[in-house]
């Protein structure tokens, strides 16, 4: 997680390794397949964070926070154009 006191705080999906795509499905480098997407681990996390907060300082002070979700893959080397969005 990232906070900064003027615009919000941003919830951090890092995956080491060569992670892949392959028919849809996220794997790890060893070839395994993710249960969840790096993606939808980030998104889970932020409304984990979300709840949590909105529990200790209340529902109303928890809606006036930014809370954004991203992913980091720092070893993937992406050779094809971006995609607008990573598949779930």
């Amino acid at each position: 997680m990232v906070l900064h006191p003027q615009y919000g705080l941003v919830v951090i999906e890092i995956k080491a390794g060569a992670v892949y795509i392959k028919d849809g499905t996220w794997h790890y480098a060893s070839g395994r397949p993710m249960k969840l997407s790096p993606s939808a681990q980030a998104r889970c996390n932020r409304f984990e964070i979300y709840d949590k907060l909105a529990a200790r300082i209340g529902k109303a002070a928890a809606q006036q926070l930014t809370i954004t979700d991203a992913v980091w893959l720092p070893d993937v080397h992406w050779k094809a154009t971006l995609p607008a969005e990573f598949p779930d």
